[in-house]
Formats: C-alpha cells, sequence, structure tokens
C-alpha cells in the first residue's frame, strides 16, 4: 500500500521576505507556498494567489487554505498554516495519529470556547454582530467549540469539500474571520474535529507553550 500524499500549505502577501524557507523539512510532503509575489525560498514551491476579489484582499490569501481541494486535488491530507508556523512532528504520524478515525484536526482556542466568547470591537464588528445572530436564530449551542485557525489537518474527502465549500460561503457572505464560521458550519453538517494536544505555538512562546506539533518562528 502507497504512502498517503501530504502537502503543507500557506499563503502570503505581497511583502518581500515575509515568506521563509520551514527550519524542520519533511522528506516525501509537499510545501505549498500561495504568494502575491514571488519570494525568495527554495523549500515552498511557490503560486500565484488567486485574484478574484478586488475589495478583499484578505480572502484572496484565504482562498486555498480553505479550498485546498480546489488547488491541490491529487494530495490525500492537508496541514494548512500560518506562514510563521512551522511543522515539528513527522506530518504521516499526525495524519495517522489525528485523523485516522476523523476527518478534521483542529487547535482548541486559547482564550475562547465559542463564538459567543469573541470581542467585536473591529471595524467588521456590525457584519459579525449580525452573522452571530442569525446563527443564534438558527439554534447554535453556546460552548460547541471554538478554534486556533493557525494550523490545521483535513482529509481530502467529500464531506471536508461540502464543509469547506459552505465555510467558503459564509466567509464570502458574511466576515472574512474564518474562526467566527467554521464552528456553526461544522455544528451543521454534525462533523467533530480531532482536538490537537496543547494548543498552537504563540508568536515568542517557549519551553512547554510550544506543543508537540508545530512552532512559531519569531
Amino acid at each position: 500500500m502507497s504512502s498517503p500524499k501530504i502537502a503543507i500549505i500557506t499563503a502570503v502577501g505581497d511583502a518581500k521576505g515575509s515568506l521563509k524557507d520551514p527550519p524542520i523539512v519533511h522528506s516525501n510532503v509537499d510545501y505549498i507556498a500561495f504568494v502575491g509575489t514571488k519570494q525568495g525560498v527554495f523549500v515552498w514551491k511557490q503560486q500565484h494567489v488567486v485574484k478574484f476579489s478586488s475589495q478583499s484582499y484578505k480572502r484572496n490569501l484565504l482562498l486555498p487554505r480553505i479550498l485546498p481541494q480546489l488547488f491541490c486535488a491529487n494530495h490525500d491530507y492537508y496541514i494548512l498554516i500560518d506562514p510563521e508556523q512551522t511543522v515539528v512532528v513527522d506530518p504521516f504520524e499526525l495524519v495517522d495519529k489525528y485523523l485516522s478515525g476523523t476527518q478534521l484536526g483542529l487547535f482548541a482556542h486559547r482564550t475562547h470556547s465559542c463564538v459567543w466568547d469573541l470581542p467585536l470591537t473591529d471595524v467588521d464588528s456590525g457584519c459579525r454582530f449580525k452573522q452571530r445572530d442569525m446563527y443564534g436564530d438558527h439554534g447554535f449551542p453556546t460552548q460547541f467549540g471554538f478554534y486556533d485557525l493557525s494550523l490545521m489537518m483535513m482529509r481530502n474527502s467529500p464531506i471536508m469539500l461540502k464543509m469547506c465549500l459552505c465555510w467558503w460561503e459564509h466567509i464570502c457572505r458574511y466576515s472574512a474571520l474564518p474562526e467566527l464560521s467554521l464552528p456553526y458550519v461544522m455544528w451543521t453538517l454534525g462533523i467533530k474535529p480531532s482536538i490537537l494536544p496543547g494548543y498552537a505555538p504563540e508568536l515568542g512562546a517557549t519551553g512547554d507553550t510550544m506543543g508537540v506539533i508545530s512552532m512559531r518562528r519569531n
């Protein structure tokens, strides 16, 4: 039986130097970066960001991380990361341990346990209030879960494609904050993720706060 195909995927904007090669590189894994401007890296296979929106560059950068199936259809698993994150553990071990019986692997958020905990104080707050109120009107429960999406893992499967399409619809229709809509979409589809151990590491984290799966570069 052949080994599964795994892609580690990230996305960066136009700033030169915003992407660096990972300090830990795993063999037989594809490192794919979607970039606004070509970066001076060697490990990452670079593809240009699809600029489908003239109004929201954030959504352009989100697209390959929300719908990796559109760009890497021949892979069996995706590990989707912020450009500052580095996958420490062998990705084959990760998918075998955390995706053997589930479709999706996520870190719990450090400070929020549900979308109702999220402070809505920025310029997008009006849209987010309406979005969250709509979720409540549809019966979305409190304390359902809230997730840190600086690193997530998923299978390439029909149910994950359906989830990602629904998720993308919410991101385009409402707020571009993906953390706000993912729990609701998971709830509507009955998807229960595998919760990854610890928390996604933060900038400047040291010691046991680094976690066992990834680390974050300063």
